[in-house]
């Protein structure tokens, strides 16, 4: 393994998360760069990974797969934000050295009290045009300070990153827990932005104050100051820093089979009377903000089109007159999964929404809320009370599904838990921590998939290559069992030239000595004509061994021509006519068995030749079942092959060379013969398909 492989495993083990290991308590991103190392222990089993195997690690990805399920999902890229974006500070050079680059934003809670907070949240800006994958401007370093009414001149630290970039948060918020402490002023001050060319720049979507588990920062309540801001219609703006308006999505968390409040009222009616819902809080509480939530309907394209687009929300005391306290009348056209509206602190029993427009699908007006919250304004009774309070639903048919006005204070919307916004912003924050701890996983899997993969590839060629040098082997000891056919043959060719060729010039040469002392002419005849046989032989065997040494690859068709060729060189004072196939089989004939099939035949030929006294020979070769049959056939004398001095008749030459040739080959050899009758031989040799030689 190189050093760089090395290193690069090392720094992937320091920031990977080991399933084991991985702790999910209620956690803060790190306060300053001194928190680091704490930090990356928590989540992390640096020890494990270098050795995780691929299964260890596909089961820890699965493992951190079902962590992330119990999570709220960010539904930035299902749902990006349409209309403000947040805060947008001016922009400086790059070059601008850091001592001279700062940036701040003052939140003022109060004007004559401190409130107790207990965390303070920073959501990325999500800029559509830029990404909806990636923040944009999130400040590179900053500071958080807290300033109390008590001591307005002495700074409490929250976070300090001003001497080390934050870790990138991508799109998720970062949470600051803090131990409760009553605040008036909260100050953050950035000291590098975010780059965009030669300039940097910082942005956010949402400041979150919390306080027992609610956010806090309104700006009707609270006074906002910066150093600069971009000011841009509908966009970008201070105080959009805490118009509770941000990307991340509803504050909703596990899903569950409960369906939405949905009223269907006639196609094509008029609603006299516009529907009312009441809600009875049991007593007068002092009330922060009411939010209502869309609900899901499967036939809309839009879930959040059925919302209600007018309504009235009244204040009451008691119910019956005189207990009207205060009364809005609200047009929202835009579409929204969530509205809130602030009560100003307003004591009241009873709240009342009253809607006067509602939307439309196919002609059929629609009443649907997901659910309705009511949020007290102090303490510990900033909780949703409306949750399982007593509600009333007037003016609206009830011959809908899910027409059950306590859906609307179930708590629930879209089957999911309205849960507080601090919990919800803490378990975005861990998600992303979980979504790192994947990534990182995940780069050790294909690093380990990689090194998995290169030894397969090492075991794969190593096996391969034995394979090959096998193969190799194997092809030269064919070579070598070809060559040492091919000396067997040479020897025999050797030995055929000394026995046939010789033997013949010797037989000539004593012949001719003996004719030189003859007188009988007609003895003189017989002698020569035996020389002229000899001579003819000879000629023959020395063509055939030329062409056994000098032709390569022979086939089927070449053999069977040389067989012609051969019979018309013997039986030149008989007529030979030829039967064979007009499309030959496409095999190799190996040198041996060549050698074989034409000596076999020319032994025949000569026989023929010498003994039969014959006029016509018909030579047929045909090829059945992968045997190759050939039939010599002659109109001679003929014989009985059961008499041994016919059968060895010829020097020699008789059946018992033929029988022998039949034999190397495996063939079957069949002599059909009788005195006056002619002669039948037919040699069935099996046809080897091979392409070698």
């Amino acid at each position: 393994m190189s050093t760089r492989l090395a290193l690069f495993l090392l720094t992937l083990a320091t920031f990977t998360a080991g399933a084991q290991s991985l702790r999910l308590e209620r956690e803060s991103f790190p306060h300053s760069p001194e928190d680091i190392e704490h930090h990356a222990d928590r989540y992390t089993e640096p020890s494990l990974i270098p050795a995780k195997s691929v299964a260890a690690l596909k089961q820890q990805a699965s493992w951190l797969r079902r962590e992330l399920s119990r999570f709220p999902p960010s539904e930035t890229q299902t749902s990006p934000p349409r209309e403000t974006f947040g805060y947008l500070s001016a922009r400086h050079p790059v070059s601008i050295p850091d001592a001279d680059f700062e940036e701040w934003i003052k939140l003022q809670l109060h004007t004559d009290l401190s409130l107790s907070i207990e965390a303070i949240a920073l959501v990325p800006a999500c800029y559509p045009a830029f990404s909806l994958k990636h923040h944009y401007g999130f400040p590179r370093r900053f500071k958080i300070e807290v300033f109390s009414a008590e001591a307005p001149e002495q700074a409490v630290t929250v976070v300090d990153w001003t001497q080390q970039d934050f870790p990138d948060p991508g799109l998720s918020p970062v949470i600051f827990t803090m131990p409760a402490m009553k605040v008036q002023n909260i100050i953050l001050t950035v000291t590098r932005g975010a780059l965009d060319g030669e300039t940097q720049f910082f942005a956010l979507d949402e400041l979150m104050v919390f306080r027992a588990g609610n956010n806090i920062g309104l700006p009707s309540k609270h006074s906002l100051t910066a150093s600069s801001s971009t000011e841009l219609d509908t966009f970008w703006s201070l105080n959009y820093l805490v118009d509770r308006k941000q990307h991340l999505g509803k504050f909703q968390h596990a899903a569950q089979q409960t369906p939405d409040f949905i009223r269907y009222f006639p196609k094509n009616s008029e609603i006299t009377e516009p529907p009312e819902i009441l809600i009875d809080l049991g007593q007068s509480e002092s009330l922060g903000r009411v939010e209502l939530y869309a609900a899901t309907l499967p036939e809309l394209p839009i879930p959040a089109l059925a919302m209600p687009t007018t309504y009235r929300i009244d204040l009451l005391n008691h119910l019956g007159e005189g207990g009207l306290i205060k009364s809005t009348t609200i047009q929202a056209p835009l579409i929204q999964k969530m509205r809130w509206h602030p009560l100003y602190s307003h004591n009241a029993r009873y709240l009342r929404i009253t809607t006067t427009e509602l939307p439309q699908y196919r002609g059929r007006p629609i009443l649907a809320l997901g659910e309705i919250r009511v949020l007290g304004d102090e303490g510990p009774n900033r909780v949703n009370l409306a949750k399982g309070k007593s509600i009333k639903l007037t003016h609206a048919p009830s011959n809908s599904l899910g027409s059950d006005p306590r859906l609307l204070v179930d708590g629930l919307t879209n089957g999911r838990e309205i849960v507080p916004e601090k919990q919800y912003i803490e378990q975005l924050a861990k998600r992303q921590l979980v979504e790192n701890a994947m990534a990182n996983v995940e780069k050790s899997l294909v690093v380990a998939q990689i090194t998995r993969t290169q030894r397969y590839w090492t075991l794969g060629i190593t096996a391969a290559t034995i394979i090959l040098f096998a193969i190799l082997l194997w092809i030269i000891h064919l070579r070598s069992s070809k060559n040492r056919a091919v000396r067997e043959v040479q020897k025999q060719i050797s030995a055929d030239l000394h026995d046939d060729i010789s033997g013949n010039l010797g037989t000539i040469s004593m012949i001719t000595s003996r004719l030189q002392n003859q007188a009988d002419p007609d003895l003189t005849e017989e002698k020569l004509r035996e020389i002229r046989h000899l001579a003819q032989e000879s000629f023959v065997s020395l063509k055939e061994i030329i062409w056994h040494t000098e032709t390569g690859v022979i086939r089927i068709s070449d053999l069977l021509e040389q067989i012609k060729r051969t019979s018309q060189s013997i039986l030149s004072e008989c007529r030979v006519s030829y039967d064979f196939p007009s499309e030959y089989e496409n095999s190799i004939v190996p040198v041996a068995t060549r050698r074989n099939i034409t000596l076999l035949v020319k032994e025949t030929l000569y026989n023929c030749s010498k003994y039969a006294k014959a006029t016509t020979m018909v030579i047929r070769a045909e090829i059945i079942d992968s045997q190759l049959q050939i039939s010599m056939r002659d109109d001679g004398c003929g014989f009985d092959p059961h008499c041994e001095t016919s059968a060895n008749s010829g020097s020699g030459r008789g059946l018992s060379n033929m029988e022998q040739r039949a034999k190397l080959l495996g063939a079957e050899l069949i002599v059909q013969s009788a005195p006056n009758e002619g002669t039948c031989v037919i040699l069935s040799t099996p046809i080897h398909h091979s392409s070698h030689a």
